[in-house]
């Protein structure tokens, strides 16, 4: 991993992640606007972004079905191929942890479901997922209120 570097424009740190699943992901971690170093929930984030495995992408895959089936309707599937609905995840966002009891992160990557904005996916711990729209992922959520998340990953 790259060491983290302040991004005053984008009010973040930045860094490069390499991970078995995915190969390189460029990693945005956010803050309050201010140039704090990464929380331990946020380091923590990054190496499990880092160590996301093949069966990790296989678990993501399945829920990207769920997903399209939902954003675009079964009707629409009905040409897509398997190869479709893989998803190479490129870009993460660690949302602002400050003392979060669990470490959250959105991978976020091009798609055919969703050729415009792509998709994105919630991911608690590295072992809970959920694949959403991009626009989950880009909301202002406020520092560690995690019970958005816990609701969106159970389903709601």
């Amino acid at each position: 991993m790259e060491p983290a570097k302040w991004d005053s424009s984008g009010e973040a740190w930045t860094t490069t992640v390499e991970c078995p699943a995915y190969g390189a992901i460029n990693v945005v971690i956010k803050t309050d606007g201010e140039m704090f170093p990464p929380s331990e929930k946020q380091l923590a984030a990054v190496a499990l972004i880092a160590g996301l495995r093949q069966s990790a992408r296989e678990t993501i895959r399945k829920d990207v079905n769920r997903y399209a089936k939902e954003y675009l309707g079964e009707e629409e599937l009905e040409d897509f191929e398997s190869e479709d609905f893989d998803v190479v995840f490129d870009f993460a966002l660690i949302p602002n942890l400050r003392a979060a009891r669990n470490a959250y992160f959105f991978l976020s990557g091009e798609s055919d479901i969703d050729m415009e904005h792509g998709i994105a996916c919630l991911c608690r711990e590295g072992d809970a997922f959920r694949v959403c729209h991009t626009d989950l992922m880009y909301e202002n959520h406020p520092c560690d209120d995690t019970d958005t998340f816990d609701e969106f990953l159970r389903g709601g």
